[in-house]
């Protein structure tokens, strides 16, 4: 019998790793492409590599795939055999127990951490069966510590893979191990998340290296902190593990914890043993490996979805989706020099940042602009004003200010120390009662509207109003007789329902802008439905269907859909959605059909009725609009000039420190934030800048002397636990309870007690959570 060679396929969301072996086990050659999703072009190389191996040696090679991407390359190939990729690393997992690396001696127990584009994946496996022979565990439902992730990081910093290592020279090695030690880990953040908290550190004046480092060992930790105790070595492969700063950062970890015995694969070759000893266990039929498959195509197993053009043109039809955006182009920063006396509403979102100028005597708007909001919310204001400056305006006579966003509260203590003659009119509000405010008198004129045309159904004591932000989505409900917000829903520690997925995926599938994206998203014959609950787990099957031969647009559309599936289920169970209600669609992301239709068409499958779109004019600005509904008339004018050198001009003094997350309440968060004190202004002024929504909106209570608003959320929490029984009985079964759950907890907890059972309804601590990892497949997204 002819002993056939092997080709060995790796096929990643960012590599292909090919490895071609002899009969006699001898490396023939091995491949390394980084294929941007062109699997295909590289794959159609090795094909012909196949076919002059097969010439070569009268029969053709054996080929065995794994990886991500395995399936779309076995149909291209139409022939292989396809290994599960945790199969794979198990495999290898166990080899490595009795066959270790060269020069190494035998050990009791062996882990692999694969750090690769698409997450991590982590397999162990110990020697004697007393002690669970095999862990196999892997980032289950969250993308947070992920190649693609990190690589997200490095172009928003403007960074080269190969300048890592470079940039962060003063990290590496020993003589940087004090170093490394010093730098903050952010534990349980969204992946997306943390690309933001890393641009917010950059942009707050913290030296790039240090901004970089703090985010890649907060990566690399969330992988090496599920190594299960009592483990012998540890070997690290996968492409991430490239980076030497990135093995440094896991080594400290594993060292604190005992293991010091740390291997790095630099040639990345244990896919390849874990493949070689799969395929002897499995005992593979020779005559079965190179049978053609027959394929079919991806689109063909998934679900389709109407095109955006259908779903417009059906919807419109109906007279359930309005778009009221008007084409008119505000008037030139130049012109309001000219105007009457102006209010001013500042909307500074976790991404973007809203600026609009009314007439303070007609409320006509006169000024709009919108501009990234790189972390900073002094710069992002220094930057509107100087836009302004250059424009010819270098003041206005300005009445109120109104603030909203997670910046409201500095700001406001910075304008009024630089414009004390307005202090009592410098206010601030929460946005979701803005985004309310914004559209409320629009809300009924809609209703109006439709119920003159025949829709006599429509919900006249309430509205839904959806907010999909860069980086937070908001549903709310509003009860139109109060003119009030009734209830409101957030995400608070997933992405994956927000509108900085498109600005993702738009770099991973090379697309010049986001409005592009958008325009072929809309333009796109079809969708289909994507099964995807994080952002990087999207981007996983974004890239499978550009392999596959997917159109660009059609993967898209899909993506659209996915963005409001996930959006869905983890924030509309938490209010009250009636049918026939009107929707209303605010954000910058809704300057386009895709999400708007999105969300309309399955706000209706949700609640099992149809519900009727709205997207006002200006829906990015709803909330800055909202701010200026709320000024008062009749106040008296003021004619003082605000001149903007004094904000653009202002000099102050820096000084950043690390927030312990004892607001947020996870005490391994570590944001950092800025002191700015200054002592130009008539009132000095020392405030921080930076951090999260709670930690901001703790110092503004505690700063103001007539804030009495009793914390609703903590009085409920402590009212109910007291109620809760705590039995200290041995055989006790223990209920873990947290905020959200509360009720349930009590219920479940009362009905045990009625059967006999003793209970003990316990409150949830985060060294909870981190000591159950070990233990539990626990999923810690919102």
């Amino acid at each position: 019998m002819k002993y056939k060679t092997r080709l060995l396929i790796d096929a990643g969301i960012e590599k292909l790793h090919v490895r071609h072996v002899g009969y006699d086990g001898r490396h023939l050659h091995s491949h390394i492409h980084l294929h941007r999703g062109q699997l295909k072009q590289y794959l159609a190389a090795e094909k012909d590599v196949q076919r002059k191996i097969a010439e070569n040696d009268g029969c053709a090679a054996e080929i065995f795939l794994t990886g991500r991407l395995s399936a779309q390359a076995r149909d291209f190939l139409a022939c292989g055999t396809r290994l599960h990729p945790e199969a794979v690393l198990l495999q290898a997992a166990r080899y490595l127990l009795t066959n270790p690396a060269d020069g190494l001696s035998p050990v009791e127990s062996v882990a692999i951490i694969d750090f690769s584009a698409s997450g991590f994946c982590l397999a162990a496996a110990r020697r004697y069966l007393d002690l669970a022979p095999q862990y196999l565990e892997k980032n289950p439902s969250c993308g947070a510590g992920s190649g693609i992730n990190l690589r997200r990081v490095l172009e928003k910093l403007n960074i080269t893979a190969e300048d890592v290592d470079s940039i962060l020279q003063d990290y590496l090695g020993e003589t940087g191990q004090a170093l490394r030690y010093t730098l903050p880990v952010r534990m349980e953040r969204c992946g997306v998340f943390s690309v933001s908290a890393t641009v917010s550190d950059k942009n707050q004046g913290i030296p790039i290296e240090h901004a970089l480092a703090v985010t890649m060992k907060s990566e690399a930790t969330k992988a090496a902190s599920r190594v299960p105790p009592n483990i012998s070595r540890v070997y690290l492969t996968g492409g991430v593990f490239r980076w030497q700063f990135l093995r440094d950062c896991t080594s400290d970890f594993l060292r604190k914890q005992g293991i010091d015995d740390i291997v790095y694969d630099e040639e990345q070759s244990l896919t390849f043993l874990g493949m070689e000893a799969l395929r002897e266990k499995l005992s593979v039929k020779t005559n079965n490996v190179n049978r053609p498959v027959e394929t079919q195509p991806e689109k063909s197993t998934q679900i389709p979805l109407p095109s955006f053009r259908e779903l417009r043109e059906c919807l419109t039809e109906s007279g359930r989706y309005v778009n009221q955006q008007s084409k008119e182009e505000p008037m030139p920063a130049a012109t309001l020099l000219a105007v009457q006396p102006v209010n001013i509403a500042l909307d500074i979102g976790s991404s973007m940042a809203k600026l609009v100028i009314a007439d303070a005597v007609s409320g006509k708007t006169i000024y709009l602009n919108c501009i990234a909001n790189k972390g900073d919310a002094l710069q992002t204001v220094r930057l509107f004003l100087k836009i302004l400056q250059k424009s010819g305006c270098p003041g206005l006579p300005v009445q109120s200010f109104g603030l909203t966003g997670s910046g409201r509260y500095q700001i406001q203590r910075i304008l009024q120390a630089v414009y004390p003659h307005l202090r009592e009119r410098i206010f601030t509000m929460v946005e979701n009662e803005a985004h309310v405010l914004g559209s409320m008198e629009i809300l009924g004129e809609h209703i109006a509207s439709l119920k003159q045309r025949g829709h006599t159904s429509v919900n006249e004591d309430c509205g839904i109003l959806v907010d999909i932000g860069g980086e937070d989505t908001k549903i709310s409900i509003i009860d139109l007789k109060a003119k009030s917000l009734r209830e409101n829903a957030m995400n608070c520690k997933c992405s994956a329902g927000t509108g900085s997925l498109m600005d993702i995926l738009r770099d991973l599938l090379d697309i010049p802008d986001v409005a592009t994206a958008y325009r072929m998203a809309a333009g796109a014959p079809r969708a289909w439905r994507i099964n995807a609950t994080c952002a990087v787990f999207l981007m996983e099957e974004a890239r499978k269907m550009q392999a596959a031969g997917v159109d660009v647009g059609e993967i898209l559309a899909s993506c659209c859909y996915a963005i409001v599936e996930n959006m869905a289920r983890t924030l509309w169970h938490q209010v009250n959605i009636l049918p026939d209600t009107v929707v209303l669609l605010h954000g910058q992301t809704m300057q386009s059909d895709p999400l708007a239709l999105a969300t309309i068409s399955r706000l209706a499958t949700h609640c099992r009725g149809p519900v009727y779109g709205l997207i006002p004019p200006h829906p990015g600005y709803r909330a800055s609009l909202g701010l200026l509904s709320r000024i008062p008339a009749g106040e008296g004018v003021i004619d003082q000039i605000c001149t903007w050198e004094n904000i653009t001009g202002w000099a102050y003094q820096r000084k950043l420190f690390s927030c312990t997350g004892s607001v947020c309440g996870n005490d391994l968060m570590r944001c950092t934030r800025t002191t700015i004190a200054s002592q130009q202004e008539q009132v000095p002024i020392k405030l921080n800048i930076g951090g999260c929504t709670s930690v901001n909106d703790r110092e503004a209570t505690r700063s103001s002397s007539d804030n009495n608003v009793p914390d609703a959320y903590r009085d409920i929490w402590q009212w109910i636990t007291v109620r809760h029984p705590q039995s200290q009985s041995a055989d006790r079964l223990v209920i873990p309870r947290c905020f959200a759950l509360s009720q349930q907890a009590y219920i479940i907890a009362k009905c045990m007690e009625l059967s006999g059972i003793p209970v003990h309804t316990d409150t949830v601590r985060a060294e909870d959570i981190r000591a159950g990892k070990g233990c539990f497949d626990l999923d810690t997204c919102a």
